[in-house]
């Protein structure tokens, strides 16, 4: 079952009033008019999150609304997202906002975002023109390194395992091909001569020491639990 925006805000009102005001500023602020192509850092307070909101949506204050397999959004089937699976990259987002021509917009986690989650998605509005989006990811100490490659309309990449409190640094490449060299693209990673490639901007977060919808975290043999 799919449904507005609204009804989602209408029912995370009642169920967690924090995220419904994140959620209606976040859409609102992507939706209109920007004089700038990539949304400003978020830093929102995490440790201030009631347990029935942090079981609710993946991490609403990094924009990530896709919910948790165990909330009540999952279980009523409502909302524009569906429950992520984490197993895979290749996965679809709704983003709001302006796509470009060959680059891409939007990058989720927001660039200088805190306490990301170590088992957060790499997220972005496509590039109109794109044949292929290659990811690239690393801690920031580290050397860019290619992790995934994506096409048609998946733009979530799931990276390899973050470790807590670290910094990383990502970009996204945009390829334009003929449609036809795609499939060996993607397959064996073989570059026509007629592509075009466009370097993306180089992004950063910092991890923090929870996973997602509240899950533990076993760190040096302590559990962390976000807003613990």
């Amino acid at each position: 079952m799919h449904v507005s925006q609204t009804v989602v805000l209408q029912f995370v009102s009642v169920r967690c009033p924090l995220i419904a005001g994140s959620y209606a500023r976040v859409v609102q602020r992507i939706s209109g008019a920007r004089a700038h192509d990539t949304m400003a850092s978020t830093h929102v307070c995490v440790t201030c999150l009631p347990a029935r909101c942090r079981s609710e949506l993946r991490d609403p204050f990094h924009q990530d609304f896709r919910p948790c397999p165990t909330s009540r959004v999952a279980s009523l089937g409502v909302g524009a997202y569906q429950i992520v699976n984490t197993s895979q990259s290749g996965d679809v987002y709704w983003i709001p906002g302006r796509q470009l021509m060959t680059a891409i917009s939007t990058p989720l986690p927001p660039p200088g975002s805190i306490a990301v989650h170590v088992d957060t998605a790499l997220m972005f509005n496509q590039a109109r023109r794109a044949s292929a989006h290659v990811v690239y990811a690393a801690p920031i100490s580290q050397p860019l390194a290619r992790i995934a490659t994506v096409a048609g309309d998946a733009n979530v990449v799931h990276p390899f395992v973050l470790h807590a409190y670290t910094d990383y640094h990502w970009r996204v490449d945009v390829v334009v091909m003929p449609t036809a060299s795609v499939p060996a693209f993607l397959a064996r990673g073989i570059m026509p001569a007629a592509a075009e490639i466009y370097p993306g901007t180089v992004w950063t977060f910092t991890t923090g020491a929870t996973r997602a919808c509240a899950q533990p975290v076993v760190d040096s043999g302590l559990k962390y639990f976000k807003g613990e």
